[in-house]
């Protein structure tokens, strides 16, 4: 009910192929999404922080993806251009993408969903 389009449609792509079918829509939403991808996450970190200041608490939890911005012009670009050179460190990336937008956007806006394991690319 929750769950966005996209997530139901394409969570988990398996290989360059799925992204390779999508439209040239759905693929710049997928770029758009990549590309702010770590900005959410550094508000992400800095909310978690503040609130662990506010309640004087030692631990928070923090978001990490491994990833620098040449690498995700990099993937932003072969996902318009080649998708057949996409490897399988960067359609984890897209993955841990498509998951962080499970839901719908006034949903999105309040969780931040975390896959267990860490992403790299």
């Amino acid at each position: 009910m929750f769950n966005s389009k996209m997530y139901k449609k394409y969570y988990p792509i398996k290989s360059s192929f799925d992204i390779a079918n999508m439209n040239v829509a759905e693929q710049k939403k997928l770029i758009y999404w990549i590309k702010s991808l770590s900005e959410d996450i550094r508000f992400h970190n800095m909310n978690s922080l503040k609130k662990a200041m506010q309640y004087r608490e030692n631990e928070y939890r923090v978001v990490e993806v491994n990833c620098t911005d040449d690498n995700i012009a990099s993937l932003c670009n072969k996902i318009s251009c080649n998708s057949d050179s996409i490897t399988d460190n960067e359609i984890s990336l897209i993955n841990a993408v498509l998951y962080r937008h499970k839901y719908v956007k006034i949903i999105g806006m309040y969780c931040f969903p975390v896959m267990r394991s860490s992403t790299n690319c």
